[in-house]
């Protein structure tokens, strides 16, 4: 039974295009949750607000209650102790009931023992007050007093509590006795949880999901009579309340949105546009680390086959002296190779490290009497240029070593690479027995060095005296 090899899924790396989109989200959600946050703060406000505006019309509508019922009912109360049933005649407004009329729903609390009651056929006009007539501690009659059709009718008005608000007068058993605008039957709030809280207190506010009276749910602020036995209401319409607040939000939402929508789009094909960058950079990193391994190969191959040239080289039957300098210039070369794929560095060379290399491979032909002091600046050249460097420079050491202490003599060989004015200056400098410059030159060293600096635009020069001094100026870039 053979089992397939899986392969573990690489985890993806975080990316630029992760951190525009999660920016670009958080920023969307800090936006819009902040809006969220003065919406919520707007909306208690307003109802705030609006609460404490029912509670003031409660109050306002309570004292117009208690003001225009307290001077009727005195006058009822006048009326029902000075008159002489059924004989008397009453004032204008005011009608003398006998006792065959108290058996109605109207005139039933004083019956009951009440002094007066007003009537709860609200659906109805007008809106009666009704005064307990006693004659010998016993009910006799009944003075009646209308209320004028529009009663309350321009409190209402000046009140401007908006559309589909109202204005109620309750009695203490829950019957509601005036409502504008008039509901389409009689309303008994008697037992029910709204009456329980108009009774907790002597004033104040709440909210109605759904009025008794045609199911609006309004803000109802109250305001207790307990003299007189009634409770005024007055009561504000959520919607009313709550609609230019909701028309706002709707408003700020009709340009977040589509500027919210658009930073986001904009996000994705930003993030879309990274991604794609990144992916060309990961594919250009790709195609650099083969091309460097390339590079590498290629410059260790040149390295290992400069070496066979100078391995085979030396199977060849020539002169000694002539091995040995082929073999140090095919070292030269060889070490710019070596250096570069070792130092992953194509473009440019490190010339001290480079030349102390070519140093270190010379010191073998000095006798054990020279000193040889190296003073190399970290001066950096181009690839091309090190290896007629390379070149130069160990011309002009083997020739200091062949002719300076031919004799075998004691000495000193100051090797140095320093900047001038934007300048390489190469200086190899001996103490040794010196030379002649009007000698012609007899073999190809000093050729190969004045054709190799030409190739790389420097300047070379020789002179005598206490030894031997050869300097190259060079620049130390490529020229544009």
């Amino acid at each position: 039974m053979s089992s397939a090899k899986v392969t573990p899924r690489r985890k993806r790396s975080w990316e630029a295009a992760d951190t525009v989109l999660s920016l670009t989200l958080f920023l969307l959600i800090a936006v819009f949750g902040i809006f969220a946050f003065l919406v919520w703060q707007g909306y208690g406000r307003t109802l705030d607000d609006a609460r404490q505006t029912a509670t003031a019309s409660a109050t306002i509508v309570a004292e117009e209650v208690r003001s225009s019922l307290s001077g009727r009912l005195d006058l009822l109360a006048y009326v029902a102790t000075t008159s002489a049933l059924p004989e008397a005649v009453p004032p204008e407004g005011i009608r003398l009931l006998g006792l065959d009329a108290i058996d109605s729903d109207f005139l039933a609390p004083l019956a009951e023992g009440a002094k007066w009651t007003i009537s709860t056929r609200t659906h109805e006009v007008p809106v009666e007050l009704a005064y307990r007539i006693e004659r010998n501690g016993v009910l006799a009659g009944a003075a009646v007093l209308s209320l004028p059709e529009d009663y309350l009718q321009t409190l209402v008005i000046s009140l401007d509590l908006g559309p589909k608000s109202s204005v109620s007068v309750l009695r203490a058993d829950g019957k509601v006795a005036i409502r504008l605008p008039r509901p389409e039957a009689p309303l008994d709030l008697g037992g029910s949880d709204v009456l329980k809280t108009l009774s907790s207190a002597a004033s104040g506010s709440y909210l109605s999901p759904s009025s008794p009276a045609d199911g609006v749910p309004r803000i109802v602020g109250f305001r207790r009579l307990d003299a007189l036995g009634l409770i005024a209401i007055a009561a504000v319409s959520q919607d009313a309340v709550l609609g230019q607040l909701w028309h706002s939000v709707q408003i700020v939402l009709f340009l977040m949105i589509p500027i919210g929508l658009a930073l986001l789009l904009g996000s994705f094909l930003t993030a879309r546009l990274l991604r794609e960058s990144a992916s060309t950079q990961r594919s250009l990193a790709t195609a650099l680390e083969q091309n460097q391994l390339l590079f590498r190969e290629i410059h260790h191959r040149v390295k290992n086959n400069l070496q066979s040239v100078s391995a085979l080289l030396n199977l060849h039957p020539i002169p000694r002296e002539m091995k040995v300098e082929l073999g140090q210039r095919i070292s030269a070369m060889s070490a710019v190779h070596e250096h570069i794929y070792r130092s992953n560095n194509f473009a440019t060379v490190e010339l001290a490290s480079y030349l102390q290399t070519l140093v270190t491979d010379l010191r073998s032909g000095l006798g054990p009497g020279v000193t040889v002091r190296t003073d190399f600046a970290d001066l950096q050249v181009d690839s091309d240029a090190a290896t007629p460097l390379g070149l130069i420079f160990s011309e002009a050491v083997s020739n200091a070593i062949k002719h300076a202490f031919a004799d075998g003599r004691e000495g000193v060989l100051d090797l140095s690479l320093r900047q001038e004015n934007g300048e390489g200056i190469l200086g190899v400098r001996d103490n040794g027995v010196g030379y002649d410059p009007q000698v012609p030159a007899r073999g190809i060293g000093r050729k190969l060095i004045l054709a190799l600096s030409q190739q790389i635009r420097g300047e070379a020069s020789f002179s005598s005296g206490d030894g031997s001094l050869f300097q190259l100026r060079f620049p130390l870039h490529r020229p544009q």
